[in-house]
């Protein structure tokens, strides 16, 4: 059994656990990258990978190469995965040095999707058996029973991190061990010796367990050993445990997440193999939303300390239970509506508090964890917001609007970093308004425009109350260089040849692109799709270059 997951509580430790925080979310400090290997889907291993265009084909050829302080950049498209079992579908046996981390990342966040292939107890998306690696920014989903693990065999393979990452629909097993969105550590027989893992600022969502499951034992984020902090992360619909700490969990911190529509939200405690009498013992859980729990919103269970602290956590809807162990209350709790900005209850929503949220002022900083979820500076000291989101917004006189409450004004963009010549979506929305201004246009109270700059650009939307007062907030759109050179567009079809109801995979890739159409539809720039055309069709992939320059390739399925 590798992950054991049995229905147990979590603790996070304060004091320990800040005195080891040498890291920094959304920005690792390393020192300078020494390589820079390139993976595509049209890439090949036998390439050099060293540059865009001579990319590998995979993350685990690539992590071959590496050397502490390397970099793997994995470019847009759909990264369909051969089953790697519990060693990942994505193995990464690589290590990195203090100081110089190997850095896996999407080239674009979120924009590099891979689909894990595994299926039944351990089977692991990207598992990672070496030390001082970052996984960064992918979108992960599959069959497999996890997303990430960062510790799926040895006693040495510690001080990774999963920063950023979009990870969903993970079906876990009905097995007695479960599946994990981002696990710490890979169960029984991996957890000793191994410590320090950082889960920063990840987007969790649909964590279930099958059809008819009675024994369910899915998690979100799961601590199974020592000093892991768990920051800035959003959970929705996260499994039986959203966060869950066991095994040989220790010196844990909870911090600024935000917890929606999960069963058990956060449970801490220790039990099991490898170390039968561990005690979960000096861990904290401070800042965090839980929101609409349909069981235990906070809980201890198994073997738990007296150190352990629970501070200034907001608590709302559902069973808003806290159940600790050892005489130990939680302080300073908040039983209030977070209002967050526009709560959807899926990844499209927006889960930064209102500037009128009773969260916002009730939190204490914790020294260490340098920024929030969009990457914006956390306090280091006194008093802050509650959740994994601070959110820019500041009002100026705090007088109340047509709504009778605080004025408040949100704001985001749909791809924060883009190549010049591609466009980013501005959505903005604003409470107890009049009106709104965008960059000092007028505009209507809440809506969005699409944005196409060619220099990196803040969008800052100023909401005004009827008596005056006011309130922003703003997104940045990073814009990089476009890629120069002749642009290039190249499609396959396989098979080329089907009889009606069968399927062909279309592929296409460019080359110093920065928008691409399959038949007049915008797509990733590399990337593939499967089609049942009915009669004989011709794909078209169109590519266009910042100058507006275009070059197409075409591909036909002849239906017999």
């Amino acid at each position: 059994m590798r992950f054991n997951i049995r229905l147990h509580s979590y603790r996070h430790v304060i004091l320990a656990a800040v005195a080891t925080l040498a890291y920094s979310p959304l920005g690792v400090s390393q020192a300078e990258a020494q390589t820079t290997y390139y993976v595509a889907t049209n890439g090949s291993n036998s390439n050099n990978g060293t540059s865009a265009n001579t990319p590998f084909a995979t993350i685990t050829y690539a992590a071959t190469k590496t050397a502490p302080g390397d970099t793997v950049l994995v470019e847009d498209g759909t990264y369909s995965l051969p089953n790697g079992s519990f060693r990942g579908d994505v193995a990464i046996a690589s290590s990195g040095v203090d100081g110089k981390r190997i850095t896996y990342k999407a080239q674009n966040k979120w924009k590099a999707k891979l689909v894990g292939a595994g299926t039944g107890d351990g089977s692991v998306v990207i598992g990672v058996s070496g030390s001082y690696n970052v996984i960064q920014d992918f979108d992960i989903t599959g069959t497999d029973a996890g997303g990430i693990n960062l510790s799926t065999a040895g006693t040495t393979t510690s001080y990774n991190q999963a920063i950023g990452n979009y990870v969903h629909d993970i079906v876990a097993p009905c097995d007695g061990n479960g599946g994990v969105a981002i696990n710490s550590g890979g169960g029984n027989d991996y957890e000793a010796g191994v410590a320090h893992m950082d889960i920063l600022s990840n987007l969790v969502v649909n964590v279930t367990d099958p059809p008819g499951c009675t024994a369910p034992h899915g998690a979100g984020i799961f601590a199974a050993i020592p000093y892991t902090l768990v920051a800035n992360n959003i959970i929705i619909n996260g499994g039986h445990w959203a966060i869950e700490s066991w095994h040989n969990a220790h010196h844990e911190t909870y911090f600024g997440n935000v917890i929606i529509n999960s069963k058990q939200s956060i449970t801490m405690g220790a039990g099991d193999s490898p170390n039968t009498g561990t005690v979960n013992d000096y861990s904290l859980v401070q800042n965090n939303i839980v929101f609409n729990s349909s069981m235990t919103a906070i809980a201890e269970t198994g073997r738990t300390g007296p150190h352990n602290q629970y501070i200034d956590n907001l608590v709302f809807g559902g069973n808003t239970t806290i159940s600790l162990q050892n005489k130990l209350t939680a302080t300073g709790t908040v039983h209030a509506d977070p209002m967050f900005v526009n709560n959807t209850g899926t990844a499209a929503g927006n889960y930064e508090v209102q500037w009128g949220s009773p969260a916002r002022g009730a939190g204490s900083a914790l020294a260490g964890v340098l920024t929030d979820y969009e990457g914006a500076p956390r306090p280091q000291a006194g008093q802050t917001v509650i959740g994994a989101i601070l959110g820019v917004g500041t009002t100026t006189g705090g007088g109340t609007g047509t709504g009778g409450g605080t004025v408040a004004a949100g704001v985001s963009a749909s791809a924060a970093s883009i190549t010049s010549g591609q466009s980013s979506v501005i959505t903005w929305t604003t409470n107890n308004a009049v009106s709104a201004s965008l960059n000092g246009t007028a505009v209507a109270l809440n809506g969005s425009v699409t944005v196409k700059p060619t220099s990196t650009t803040t969008y800052k939307v100023v909401a005004t109350g009827a008596n005056g007062t006011t309130d922003w907030g703003s997104a940045t759109v990073t814009v990089t260089a476009a890629p120069t050179g002749t642009v290039a567009a190249g499609a396959s079809a396989s098979p080329t040849s089907i009889s009606r109801g069968q399927s062909s995979v279309i592929t296409w890739t460019t080359k110093n692109a920065v928008s691409a159409t399959l038949n007049g539809t915008s797509v990733p720039l590399n990337g593939s799709i499967t089609v049942t055309p009915s009669s004989t069709t011709t794909y078209r992939i169109t590519a266009t270059a910042a100058n507006g320059t275009t070059d197409w390739g075409s591909a036909t399925v002849t239906v017999q």
